[in-house]
């Protein structure tokens, strides 16, 4: 009974919400309208938390109805709208990337917050956040500094363009940046738990889980997304004289193993092992749904907000370092490269 409402009801509101939004977005094809859809849907997963901070146990049958299509029909179906419908975007709206990391932030806390109704959740995670971001300022160039350093060493020529591309970050970039560092931080503490030989089950372990990963992201996090942001922005490349060609300069690869689309695969896998382990659930795959809803919330300010800090007052000052430590080769072209090296054009 419950999987037939599931089925007949909830699903055919997700696929026309999802279809006729994506549609819509596609013909309207601006960067500040996907992103406006994708707040929507965010958004709307505080109705539940909201109503039920209002008035607690006395929801009607019917309202909790509803808010079933809304958390896994209407409210989804408009994130993910947005998102495949980008590569159609023509015009790109500076304000839209800023708008969204703020919305990662505030949506989330507000979403733990009407639940617990503690502010102490709150400060927690403020406290994780700001953590990580202060780590990110102080050693983030220091560390890109140290690998450019690396490539010099075995004999690459670090290069920039003399016409460097004004570096424009549309909202996706940040949202692809917040999604990587969480299923980073939960693919590496589960393969640690699993060789300690940690039993995956109960609520202590999904909040277990939590923390832990709120503690790898502080530690380890600046290896991964900063340096290679930092890099990416300052546009270095590493030129070698034995090939005569460019390479990107890549971060510790050992790292980029722990994120990715493996990395989201097992965070689901996850969430769903975990809700299989409660007693009294009716349907294992929706409890997993609010289980993995629950842990995305708690996760994503403990990123989204150092990346909103590192963009606004640390990247510009890194890429200087950088430049002022490294002093790049600036180059037009790769025959110019080699000229400049004394190779063969």
């Amino acid at each position: 009974m419950v999987e037939t409402f599931y089925l007949t009801e909830v699903l055919p509101v997700f696929i026309a919400t999802l279809v006729f939004s994506t549609i819509i977005l596609m013909k309207i094809s601006r960067e500040l309208v996907n992103a406006l859809v994708f707040i929507t849907g965010l958004a709307l997963f505080i109705l539940r938390p909201a109503l039920l901070y209002i008035y607690g146990e006395n929801i009607s049958a019917e309202a909790l109805i509803l808010l079933e299509h809304v958390d896994l029909g209407i409210a989804p179906a408009l994130i993910l709208s947005s998102l495949i419908s980008f590569k159609k975007v023509r015009k790109k709206d500076t304000h839209a990337s800023l708008l969204v990391l703020l919305v990662l932030i505030i949506v989330p806390i507000l979403y733990h917050y009407l639940y617990s109704g503690d502010l102490m959740p709150v400060a927690k995670i403020l406290s994780f956040s700001f953590a990580n971001w202060l780590i990110w300022h102080g050693l983030t160039d220091i560390l890109a500094y140290i690998h450019v350093k690396g490539y010099s060493e075995k004999g690459y020529t670090i290069i920039v363009p003399k016409k460097l591309k004004v570096s424009s970050k549309d909202f996706t970039d940040y949202i692809s940046k917040t999604a990587t560092l969480i299923f980073y931080g939960f693919s590496l503490i589960t393969f640690v738990f699993s060789i300690i030989n940690i039993d995956f089950s109960g609520l202590e372990m999904s909040v277990l889980l939590a923390k832990a990963s709120w503690i790898t992201l502080v530690f380890s996090s600046v290896f991964l997304v900063p340096v290679k942001w930092l890099l990416d922005d300052a546009n270095l490349r590493a030129y070698s004289r034995e090939n005569f060609c460019l390479e990107d300069i890549k971060v510790w690869g050992i790292i980029e193993e722990f994120a990715g689309a493996t990395a989201a695969a097992s965070f689901i896998i996850l969430m769903y092992q975990l809700a299989g382990t409660f007693t009294g659930v009716t349907s294992v795959w929706r409890f997993a749904y609010t289980l993995t809803l629950i842990t995305l919330m708690a996760e994503i300010p403990v990123v989204a907000l150092p990346i909103l800090l590192y963009s606004l007052f640390s990247l510009n000052r890194h890429i200087e370092f950088i430049y002022r430590l490294i002093r790049p080769l600036p180059v037009s072209s790769l025959e110019e490269l080699e000229r400049l090296n004394g190779g063969s054009s």
